[in-house]
């Protein structure tokens, strides 16, 4: 059964999954990591990428401190991704191949709206002000991805990430 499982998931996919079944077992709060599962799936499948060299393209819609795309820039990959906020915009540290867009992903273009951010969680800066702690901190322009795919001339995406 163990070798099964390793040749499904892959022996470290298949240990992350016995540690969170241990720590639900042990009766501990489980993390998961999505965006680590996706990273170690392109990493042991090179060949994936729309290029031979596994290089990449990541759209990565809330970039957020740059935690998930980064891993991607290592690989070499090109990234383009999108983070509104400025108090977030201003974490992100240098990322090689990061094209940076201070827009607002939505479904029209060229809007100025609000944008709103809380002193809860630097995650859940939005467009629309779904919790109590939201304030408006900036106002921002809007941008279709599709108008993006155009602009930057990108005919395939490899992986899309939307937070």
């Amino acid at each position: 059964m163990k070798k099964l499982v390793y040749k499904l998931l892959g022996r470290r996919n298949a240990k992350r999954l016995y540690w969170l079944a241990q720590r639900i077992l042990n009766g501990k709060r489980p993390t998961f990591s999505e965006a680590e599962l996706i990273i170690d799936y392109f990493a042991a499948n090179p060949r994936v990428g729309s290029h031979p060299a596994a290089a990449g393209l990541m759209i990565d819609v809330g970039v957020h401190f740059g935690e998930s795309c980064l891993p991607y820039s290592q690989m070499g990959w090109q990234i383009v991704g999108f983070e509104p906020d400025p108090a977030n915009r201003a974490k992100i540290p240098s990322i090689p191949r990061l094209k940076l867009y201070h827009d607002a992903v939505s479904d029209k273009d060229g809007q100025l709206v609000d944008f709103f951010a809380s002193e809860v969680s630097s995650g859940i800066s939005s467009l629309l002000s779904f919790h109590q702690s939201h304030r408006a901190v900036a106002q921002v322009q809007t941008i279709t991805l599709a108008s993006v795919l155009q602009k930057e001339a990108i005919t395939k995406v490899d992986f899309l990430k939307i937070d």
